[in-house]
C-alpha cells in the first residue's frame, strides 16, 4: 500500500484492493499471501495460544533469520525502488502510461546507491 499498488479495503479477502485492475502478478501473490497468512495465524492459535508458549519453544527461539542472506541483495530490496505509482494529476501520469517500463527502471536505484547498500 505505501507503493501505491493496493488500497485498504476490508471486504477484499486479503483486506487490500488493487489499484491496477489486471495484474496478475499482484493478484496471484495477494491471493498466496493470504493462504500462507491463514496458515500460519491457525497454526500459532493451535500450538502457541499463550505469549509464553513461543518463548518456550526452542527451536523458534533458534531461528536466526534465514532470510537475512537473500535480503542483503539489491536484487530481493525492493525497498529501494522509491517511486510511487502516479496519479492522473501528476506530471508523471503521462509518460507512465506510455513507456512503463522505463517508468519501472528509473524507480531503480542508481549504481552508486545499490553499491552504497550493498557495502552496509
Amino acid at each position: 500500500m505505501n507503493m501505491g499498488m493496493a488500497v485498504e479495503d476490508p471486504t477484499e479477502p486479503c483486506g487490500v484492493e488493487l489499484v491496477i485492475k489486471d495484474y496478475p502478478y499482484a493478484a496471484d501473490s495477494l491471493f498466496i499471501w493470504s493462504v500462507i497468512k491463514e496458515l500460519v495465524e491457525s497454526h500459532i492459535q493451535r500450538f502457541y495460544a499463550e505469549p509464553e508458549y513461543v518463548k518456550l519453544d526452542v527451536e523458534i527461539q533458534a531461528i536466526n533469520f534465514g532470510q537475512y542472506r537473500l535480503s542483503g541483495d539489491v536484487i530481493y530490496r525492493h525497498t529501494l525502488m522509491w517511486k510511487l505509482i502516479p496519479q492522473e494529476e501528476d506530471s508523471e501520469y503521462k509518460q507512465f502510461l506510455f513507456d512503463l517500463e522505463q517508468m519501472v527502471l528509473s524507480s531503480l536505484p542508481t549504481q552508486f546507491q545499490a553499491t552504497k547498500f550493498l557495502a552496509v
